[in-house]
């Protein structure tokens, strides 16, 4: 697994910019093991939806449906790409560090990363990324 950065600095709120499966309101809650609010949408400049391929990467594990891991020959990701000229197109749900906690276990093969431009007072918008 991945290291991932600033989780312990997070609000005690942040948003999740959900671009693939998660855009669905129940994929998020299935995940989650929980019911989750509407999410809004936003548009986020600077990224783009993008795919990936990587090839056996001992490093890289996958979350079997038993809760163990497995380790693919290949791997496709729907993936985020900087991108200066683009637009992201996303919804944000509203999530606590306990919803992010578990997700970055469920997204064992991405980073979260910050995506938005950091407002003072805002709470930070994070997306994953492999």
């Amino acid at each position: 697994m991945r290291p991932r950065r600033d989780n312990d600095q997070e609000a005690p709120e942040s948003g999740l910019a959900a671009y693939g499966s998660l855009v669905a309101q129940e994929s998020l809650a299935h995940a989650l093991g929980r019911a989750v609010a509407p999410p809004r949408r936003m548009s986020i400049p600077g990224w783009r939806r993008s795919w990936t391929n990587i090839f056996r990467d001992p490093g890289r594990a996958a979350l079997a449906a038993d809760g163990g891991l497995y380790w693919p020959e290949v791997w496709h990701y729907l993936d985020l790409a900087a991108a200066p000229e683009a637009v992201l197109d996303v919804v944000v749900y509203a999530l606590t560090p306990a919803d992010f906690a578990r997700l970055d276990r469920r997204e064992i093969g991405y980073d979260r990363i910050r995506l938005d431009g950091g407002e003072e007072g805002t709470p930070p918008i994070w997306g994953y990324r492999a």
